[in-house]
């Protein structure tokens, strides 16, 4: 069997709480199985990291969950393939397939819907319009290698916007339509970021178990002028998608 580094110098010499740690640590250490290949034991693995059984059962609980590994009673712990790993800071304004582009990878796209809606209460409030304005309402789920990435939800004030040219050149990317179409683009953006279960309504969209842990991005995007063109609310799986902040002492 080929010698494979063990996890545990990447653990001890970071700072991070443990749980990030030994998640991370593992995902390395997994990427030098195949797919079907069988891992040590869990008091291996956990001797190995310098962890206690319960802590590694955790971040094995996550793992399988996300479909990196099986566990077969009895039997034992096998890797699967870890699909790719899509990381992005939040400083930048920018689109998923912009994302998916600097990896050398491409976003797909199905289940698409182009509606108009008047504004109710919420949706009024978070695009400062009256309620009952028209908005054109988008939705849809994005793919990488024919698996779900992320479920979309998005709505722009229909007046920003023809309807007719937006259905024929819509690619995936609201904020990428926008940039291209718009002569005042999107500025900025602010953004609520939280961990959320899969609720059935997303769960059934994305084929995924209701309650999964999933990546909640509420955006307001805001033009040069300050107004904001699109909210949207994106549901990103925790298995695919890590995001990073920038932060700086005041």
């Amino acid at each position: 069997m080929t010698s494979r580094k063990s996890p545990l110098d990447q653990i001890t010499l970071d700072t991070r709480p443990l749980t990030v740690r030994v998640e991370e640590a593992l995902r390395k250490y997994l990427e030098n199985f195949s797919a079907g290949e069988k891992l040590p034991s869990e008091m291996e693995l956990a001797q190995m990291m310098g962890v206690s059984r319960a802590t590694l059962r955790e971040a094995l609980r996550v793992f399988e969950e996300r479909g990196w590994i099986v566990s077969r009673h009895g039997v034992g712990t096998f890797a699967t393939s870890i699909k790719p790993l899509m990381e992005s800071g939040l400083e930048v304004l920018e689109s998923l397939d912009a994302m998916a582009a600097r990896e050398g990878l491409t976003c797909g796209m199905d289940h698409l819907t182009i509606d108009v809606q008047p504004a109710d209460a919420s949706m009024a409030a978070n695009l400062f319009i009256p309620v009952e304005e028209p908005t054109v309402v988008v939705t849809r789920r994005r793919l990488l290698e024919g698996a779900v990435l992320a479920y979309m939800y998005d709505v722009i004030p229909a007046a920003l916007i023809d309807l007719e040219d937006f259905k024929e050149k819509f690619s995936g990317s609201v904020l990428d339509y926008m940039g291209e179409s718009f002569s005042n683009s999107p500025l900025r953006s602010k953004i609520m970021l939280q961990a959320v279960p899969a609720s059935s309504k997303v769960a059934s969209q994305m084929e995924i178990p209701e309650g999964t842990s999933l990546l909640l991005l509420e955006e307001q995007v805001f033009s040069e002028d300050n107004r904001v063109v699109d909210y949207s609310y994106n549901f990103y799986l925790t298995s695919r998608f890590r995001f990073q902040i920038l932060r700086r002492k005041g």
